[in-house]
């Protein structure tokens, strides 16, 4: 019995070292959105159930377009699949919060 919770315990520390490293490959930019996604659909899903996954998903898209003006504004070129990630990112964690 002993020897299971051992093999367990090395089983976890290697998916968990797994973990870090693909998370490690992860830019700083898509985690941030993930963490500011989860900081404003939290009372978005506590407020207004599912429907705060749709608020979020709008709010993450405005801010996307709102990006795109000023760059385009500014003459830089917009990247549309960057774009796409940074808003998959910050929904991500309103399914996550709903599902809980």
């Amino acid at each position: 019995m002993k020897k299971f919770f051992v093999d367990l315990y090395y089983d976890v520390v290697y998916v968990f070292e797994l973990l870090f490293v693909k998370m490690s490959s992860i830019p700083n930019d898509l985690l941030l959105h993930f963490f500011y996604g989860a900081v404003v659909s939290t009372p978005l899903i506590m407020f207004y159930d599912w429907a705060g996954i749709l608020l979020c998903l709008f709010v993450a898209a405005f801010k996307e377009v709102v990006d795109y003006a000023r760059y385009d504004s500014l003459g830089f070129e917009f990247d549309v699949n960057r774009s796409l990630l940074d808003v998959l990112f910050t929904v991500i964690p309103s399914i996550l919060i709903w599902a809980i």
